[in-house]
C-alpha cells in the first residue's frame, strides 16, 4: 500500500485550496494518468497538495477508463484539479498526450499515479530548467517505499536495454548527488518543456500500450538539441508497476517489453551505438515530423469560419488503410473546409499528427473532438462516418451525410436492428473498390435496406513513389500490419514460402523484408513474435513500425512486391477476409516494384496478370512465379512490366483522389 503522507490537507473533511495552485498562467502543469488503483491516485494527489510550494502549478488528472468506483473514490480529493475522464483506456502514452494538450504551463511534469511526492520536490526541477538552457527534460531520484533506490537517471545500452543508475542501492547513497546528463529518465516523474514535447509529437503511438515511450521521448528531445538531466535534489516514492503488474487488470503486458525494444532499436540503433550522451552529435529525428509552429490546438479552441466537415471513426487510430482514407479526405479539403476528427472518446491531436506523419498525409489544422462535443454544436455541413458493416456505426451528424463503408463485414442481428434506420439519414455511400461496391449492393438488397442510395467508388489515394535514381536491390517486400485473425496479412505464409525458395537454392542473394505497424493488443504482439521467430536464420528482415523515410527507402530499393491477404480463404464465403483494394500494392508499383500478388478481390482490379505484374493462386505458384522473375529480372520483358506497373499506379494518385472527393462534396 502507499506510504502515508501528511494529513495537513484532507479532501473529504473540507474544500482543498492549495496555496500555490492556479489555473491561470501556471508555470508547471502536473499531468497524472490513472487506471483504477484509486488508493494510489488519492495518495499521489494528497502528497501534491501537501508538498508543492514555491511554484505556481495546476494538476490535470487523466482517467484512462477506470471502473466507476475508482473515479468516485478519487473525486473528494481532486480539489481544484482538472479531471479528464476518457471513458476508455487510451494507454499510458496517449493518456499523457491528451493531458499535455490541456496543459497551460510552460513546463509539464509527467507523473505516474503510483508516485508520492516529498517536501520541496518541484522547485529544484524548475530551477534546472531555468538555469540550463539546454535542458529539455529533468528527472528525479526515484525511491521504492522501502528506501531502496529505483533510479537516478538511466543510460541506454547498444541493444536498447536500460541501465538504471543506482537501482537496488540505498536511497541515501552519495554516489548520485550531482546534477548529471543522462540518456533518459523514467516518465514516472519527469519535467519537460511543453513546447519541445509538442514539437516532437509527444509519446509515440508505436509503443502502445506501454514501455520504451519514455526512452524514445528523451532521445527525440536530444535530437532536437536538448538534454535530459538527472536532478538529485528531488526525491519521490514510486510504487513501481502498481498498475501494469496487477494481474487482475488483465492487460497482457508480459510480451510487450521485447516487442517495443525491437521497435526502439530499429529507430535509434545509430544513436545507441554512439555511446553515452554528449559523446555524439545529435542525430536527426528518425521519421519524426515537427508539429506546426502554432502547435496542437487546445481542446475547445474556436474554429475558423468555413465549411464544417466532421470525419467519424469508431476505431483506434493507427497508421493503416482506413486512417489513410479518412485523413486523406481531410487533406483533400484543406483550403475548402474546417475539418474535425470525431470519435466516441478523446484522442490527442498529437495522435492525429503522428498517424498522418507515418502515412505521409498533410492534415493541416484538423482537430479531434468527441461525439458528445459534436452533438452539442450545430450540425456539420458535411459528415462522413467510416464503418465496417452494411449499416453505419453512428447516427448522422450533418446536413449532408456520407457513409464510407470500408467493407460490409458480418454484423450481429442486435447491432443491425439498432443501426438500420441510421442509414436512412445518409445521402450516399462511398467505397474503395468495385469489389466492395459489389458486396455493398448485394447486402443492401439482401437485408431489405434502401437500394436507391448511391454507392460511389472513390479508390484510396496512393502516394506516388517513382524514383528513377534508386538502384533496385534483390529485395522482396511486403507492407502490412502485424495482427492475428480476420483480415490477417499472412506474413507467416510468406515467410514460409520464402524459406522454401532459399532452401531450394533458388533465391541466392535475395532478402525478404516485412514492414508494418504492430497492433498493441496481446494476441497481435504474440503473432508478431511468432513471425520473428519463424524468420530466424534466414535472410528475412522485420521492420516494426518503420518510420516513413525507411518505408519509402524499402519501396525504392525493393524489386518485387508480395501480397497474400486472403490466401487460402474462400472468397465467396468470407469476402471480408480478402484485400478490398490494396494500397500497399499500388505504392510498391509506383516505386517500380513488380507485384506478385494473390489473385483475389481488389488485387485483381489493380494487377493485370502478365501486363503489369503477376497473380498467383497457391504458394507453389507464388514460389515458381517468383523464381522465374528472379531468373529473368534484368530482361527487357521485366523492364516493360516495371514501367507498366508505374503507369498503372499513377491512376490512383492523391491528386486523383482529391478531385473525386471534392466533386463528391460538390466543391468542384
Amino acid at each position: 500500500t502507499p506510504a502515508p503522507v501528511s494529513n495537513e490537507i484532507t479532501g473529504p473533511t473540507g474544500p482543498l485550496a492549495p496555496e500555490w495552485y492556479t489555473a491561470v498562467n501556471p508555470r508547471v502543469s502536473i499531468v497524472i494518468v490513472a487506471f483504477n488503483k484509486s488508493e494510489y491516485t488519492i495518495e499521489c494527489l494528497r502528497s501534491i497538495w501537501t508538498h508543492t510550494a514555491g511554484i505556481p502549478y495546476e494538476v490535470i488528472l487523466v482517467d484512462n477508463g477506470s471502473e466507476s468506483v475508482h473515479c468516485d473514490q478519487v473525486r473528494p480529493y481532486l480539489g481544484p484539479a482538472q479531471f479528464l475522464e476518457l471513458g476508455t483506456n487510451r494507454g499510458f502514452g496517449e493518456g499523457n498526450n491528451i493531458g499535455v494538450e490541456r496543459a497551460a504551463g510552460e513546463f509539464v511534469l509527467l507523473l505516474n499515479n503510483d508516485v508520492t511526492a516529498t517536501p520541496n520536490w518541484l522547485a529544484p526541477l524548475v530551477e534546472v530548467m531555468d538555469t540550463r538552457a539546454d535542458a529539455g527534460a529533468v528527472g528525479v531520484r526515484l525511491v521504492y517505499p522501502d528506501g531502496v533506490l529505483q533510479e537516478a537517471g538511466a543510460y541506454l545500452r547498444a541493444d536498447g536495454t536500460a541501465y538504471q543508475r543506482g537501482k537496488g542501492e540505498r536511497a541515501e547513497t552519495s554516489h548520485y548527488d550531482a546534477l548529471e546528463v543522462v540518456d533518459y529518465c523514467s516518465a514516472a516523474a519527469v519535467l519537460v518543456r511543453k513546447e519541445i514535447f509538442l514539437r516532437v509529437l509527444g509519446f509515440d503511438l508505436c509503443y502502445d500500450p506501454a514501455y520504451y515511450e519514455d526512452s524514445d521521448l528523451c532521445l527525440k528531445i536530444e535530437a532536437m538539441g536538448f538534454r535530459t538531466y538527472y536532478c538529485p535534489e528531488t526525491t519521490v516514492i514510486h510504487h513501481e508497476g502498481a498498475t501494469s503488474r496487477d494481474a487482475s487488470l488483465n492487460q497482457g503486458l508480459h510480451n510487450v517489453v521485447e516487442v517495443n525494444r525491437q521497435k526502439f532499436l530499429a529507430r535509434w540503433q545509430d544513436r545507441l551505438r554512439a555511446g553515452p550522451p554528449g559523446t555524439a552529435v545529435a542525430t536527426p529525428l528518425p521519421g519524426c515530423l515537427a508539429a506546426p509552429e502554432s502547435g496542437p490546438a487546445r481542446v475547445g479552441a474556436a474554429a475558423a469560419p468555413a465549411l464544417r466537415v466532421g470525419l467519424y471513426t469508431p476505431y483506434n487510430i493507427l497508421p493503416g488503410g482506413g486512417e489513410r482514407y479518412l485523413l486523406s479526405i481531410a487533406e483533400a479539403l484543406r483550403g475548402f473546409a474546417d475539418v474535425e476528427l470525431v470519435a466516441s472518446h478523446p484522442w490527442s491531436r498529437l495522435r492525429l499528427l503522428t498517424t498522418a506523419r507515418e502515412l505521409g498525409v498533410d492534415v493541416g489544422n484538423i482537430r479531434p473532438v468527441t461525439v458528445a462535443e459534436a452533438r452539442g454544436r450545430e450540425p456539420y455541413d458535411v459528415f462522413v462516418a467510416m464503418g465496417n458493416e452494411i449499416v453505419p456505426p453512428i447516427a448522422p451528424l450533418g446536413k449532408r451525410n456520407i457513409f464510407h463503408c470500408q467493407f460490409p463485414f458480418p454484423v450481429d442481428r442486435q447491432t443491425f436492428v439498432k443501426r438500420r434506420d441510421w442509414l436512412n439519414g445518409y445521402d450516399s455511400i462511398i467505397v474503395n473498390s468495385g469489389f466492395t461496391r459489389h458486396h455493398v449492393s448485394n447486402q443492401l438488397a439482401r437485408n431489405g435496406l434502401d437500394t436507391s442510395i448511391p454507392v460511389a467508388v472513390i479508390a484510396p489515394p496512393v502516394v506516388q513513389l517513382t524514383n528513377t535514381d534508386t538502384v533496385k536491390l534483390p529485395i522482396i517486400l511486403n507492407v502490412g500490419r502485424f495482427f492475428r485473425g480476420g483480415h490477417n496479412k499472412k506474413q507467416l505464409d510468406m515467410v514460409r514460402a520464402f524459406k522454401r525458395i532459399i532452401d531450394q537454392g533458388r533465391g541466392k542473394g535475395w532478402e525478404l523484408h516485412l514492414a508494418g505497424a504492430a497492433h498493441p493488443e496481446f494476441e497481435h504482439r504474440e503473432y508478431l513474435l511468432k513471425v520473428v521467430e519463424e524468420a530466424q536464420g534466414y535472410p528475412i528482415k522485420i521492420h516494426v513500425n518503420p518510420p516513413l523515410p525507411l518505408l519509402r527507402q524499402l519501396y525504392h530499393e525493393a524489386s518485387l512486391y508480395w501480397h497474400a491477404t486472403g490466401f487460402d480463404i474462400d472468397e465467396n464465403r468470407f469476402p471480408e477476409q480478402h484485400e478490398h483494394f490494396g494500397i500497399t500494392t499500388v505504392e510498391a508499383m509506383s516505386a517500380g516494384c513488380i507485384p506478385i500478388v494473390v489473385a483475389t478481390a481488389g488485387q485483381r482490379e489493380i494487377v493485370q496478370d502478365g501486363e503489369n505484374g503477376f497473380l498467383w493462386r497457391s504458394l507453389t505458384e507464388l514460389r515458381t512465379t517468383t523464381v522465374r522473375v528472379i531468373a529473368n529480372f534484368d530482361t527487357a520483358e521485366m523492364q516493360v512490366l516495371r514501367a507498366n506497373a508505374v503507369r498503372r499506379a499513377s491512376e490512383f494518385s492523391s491528386g486523383v483522389f482529391a478531385e473525386h472527393v471534392r466533386r463528391h462534396f460538390g466543391l468542384i
